[in-house]
């Protein structure tokens, strides 16, 4: 472990000060374990160690690994398809790149929104559904509006800004947002989250994904600007998983995978267990 080159030398000496006390049996033995327990589990209903945005700390000796958790995956199926259906873009098509699909739509000089839709796909009321993806600008400097829309009187999403990193809510009628995030990643793209619900919807829900003139939907296009996307989707539940399918295929499903967050670990001496962060997405 000396060998690991790209840490300073107080770092190789607290990485090395932990190894050593998890190999030696009466210090740790490796032990495993959690905070007391303080919030609900989004995955699994149970309670789980607070104090961190992510809900969880995990304790090796007295070291912390903020953030840290057991392996969990919550059983989730796909809601909504691919966005084949094109409103006012010159071009929406799809290319592999940094991401398995990538789609980018090209937006056209009418002055209108400019967005693309996936199939209808029934929505339940007064339930919560995650919208997630990957987005960055191409050309020119549009900022990104998501939202599902009944395509009557009723939606839910939000305008993101890549530049401010601001997020302005976008409802109507019963539509409302429970929580929103964006982040923006090492490679240059921004993954971008919103929970959404309402209290009622017509019989034609989709997935609408499209530029926007700051917190405009409706513009005048350019004909040049463009945004790339990739692993969008919609799932029912509170927060976001990995995507089930880079372009939106529908009926996808994950079986749950759950470990307690209150299970204790322990390791023979001589081991090192491992850490697997939290589910979602993790850039």
């Amino acid at each position: 472990m000396r060998g690991i080159s790209a840490l300073s030398n107080p770092d190789q000496a607290v990485l090395d000060a932990l190894i050593a006390e998890m190999l030696i049996p009466g210090v740790s033995g490796g032990a495993l374990s959690v905070l007391s327990s303080a919030t609900v589990d989004p995955i699994t209903g149970a309670a789980v160690p607070g104090n961190t945005a992510n809900g969880r700390d995990v304790w090796i000796g007295n070291r912390v690994f903020k953030g840290a958790a057991l392996r969990a995956d919550r059983a989730t199926t796909g809601v909504m398809g691919n966005l084949f259906t094109s409103q006012n873009l010159s071009s929406n098509t799809t290319a592999a790149g940094d991401y398995p699909i990538q789609r980018t739509l090209v937006e056209n000089a009418s002055t209108s929104p400019h967005y693309a839709t996936s199939a209808t796909a029934a929505m339940s009321v007064s339930t919560n559904y995650a919208i997630s993806c990957y987005v960055k600008r191409g050309a020119g400097s549009r900022n990104f509006i998501i939202q599902i829309t009944d395509q009557s009187t009723n939606a839910a999403g939000c305008f993101f800004n890549f530049d401010t990193l601001a997020i302005t809510n976008s409802v109507f009628s019963g539509g409302s947002v429970v929580r929103a995030s964006i982040r923006q990643l090492s490679n240059g793209w921004f993954f971008i989250q919103a929970t959404v619900s309402s209290t009622a919807w017509a019989a034609n829900p989709v997935l609408s994904i499209g530029p926007a003139s700051g917190v405009t939907q409706s513009y005048t296009g350019d004909g040049t600007s463009s945004l790339i996307i990739s692993g969008y989707q919609v799932e029912l539940g509170e927060y976001a998983t990995m995507p089930l399918a880079w372009d939106g295929s529908p009926g996808v499903s994950r079986a749950a995978t759950s470990n307690s967050w209150a299970q204790a670990l322990g390791t023979a001496a001589g081991t090192i267990p491992a850490i697997v962060m939290p589910y979602g997405r993790n850039g």
